[in-house]
């Protein structure tokens, strides 16, 4: 699935020519002759906005007894330091159609695949569906794929890299509000909002992509009659 309905797909099946901004697939690098395809994530394109967004969504989900060990080697590179390139998030797809986040990068991690595994919450519903999306930044010359994806059950399974660890309450601001929600607000007082529209601070960057105007949430104070009070939580 991708953003905007209209533009490109947002994500595409290639095989690399071995450069940085288009790698050799994981097991071609593990030394199999064979060519290798994986999975790549379409940065470059002028018909994406930053912050536009691809979803790969797995399949079903085949019960188990044991906790499940999602693994998958990731690719996220930029070519030009420091620019942020986006991001990558592993979501769990719940029977409501709500979702939970299980694991997440941002921005360049290396010039090759990096292992990365979680484990799933335990008992699966047979409804509920793993979702690989990938957020554009600012870059466009840069790569974000995905290889080699496995669901094993071990004895043991953390979350690798241990900086893609997420905890409850975590959000990016990415468009969306991660379940936060906005109480304790008058009907036509200012409140938290997530930018949209003309109704958005123009000069204000994200801190994740640095991204004009957008990725945040914020309050419009400047118009507004003193004291004023919005929460979110």
């Amino acid at each position: 699935t991708k953003t905007r309905p209209e533009s490109p797909p947002m994500w595409g099946r290639v095989t690399g020519d071995g450069t940085v901004l288009s790698p050799d697939g994981h097991t071609s690098m593990a030394g199999v002759t064979r060519q290798d395809s994986y999975m790549m994530f379409n940065t470059a394109s002028y018909q994406h906005a930053p912050l536009d967004k691809g979803q790969l969504i797995s399949p079903e989900i085949p019960h188990s007894n044991f906790t499940y060990c999602f693994s998958i080697w990731t690719y996220m590179y930029s070519s030009t330091a420091g620019v942020p390139i986006g991001g990558l998030v592993v979501k769990l797809k719940k029977h409501d159609n709500t979702t939970v986040n299980l694991w997440r990068l941002d921005n360049h991690q290396a010039s090759h695949w990096v292992f990365s595994q979680m484990p799933l919450p335990a008992h699966l519903n047979v409804t509920e569906r793993l979702i690989i999306e990938a957020i554009k930044g600012g870059d466009t010359r840069a790569a974000i794929a995905v290889d080699d994806i496995t669901f094993t059950t071990p004895h043991n399974c953390t979350v690798k890299p241990a900086k893609a660890s997420v905890h409850l309450g975590d959000c990016a601001f990415d468009r969306e509000l991660c379940g936060w929600q906005v109480v304790n607000s008058s009907a036509t007082g200012p409140k938290w909002r997530l930018p949209a529209g003309n109704t958005k601070p123009a000069t204000v960057k994200d801190h994740t992509y640095q991204v004009l105007g957008d990725g945040f949430v914020y309050m419009d104070i400047f118009s507004a009659p003193s004291p004023i009070s919005s929460t979110l939580q």
